[in-house]
């Protein structure tokens, strides 16, 4: 496994621990359904572009 400059992932992995593990893999074993629903709610909203614009950072 690769790690970052500085950064030992199998170490930082090592310490998440099973708990944590057993939620993110939950987490990621339910996909969204559409690419455009950013928080998987079923369907695509203001909530979505919301999420979009925030992530889009300030207008310069």
């Amino acid at each position: 496994m690769q790690s970052a400059p500085g950064h030992l992932a199998s170490a930082v992995l090592s310490a998440l621990g099973q708990a944590n593990w057993d939620f993110y893999n939950s987490a990621l074993a339910i996909p969204c359904r559409l690419a455009a629903d950013i928080d998987c709610s079923g369907s695509v909203d203001g909530v979505d572009l919301g999420i979009l614009l925030s992530r889009w950072g300030p207008v310069p």
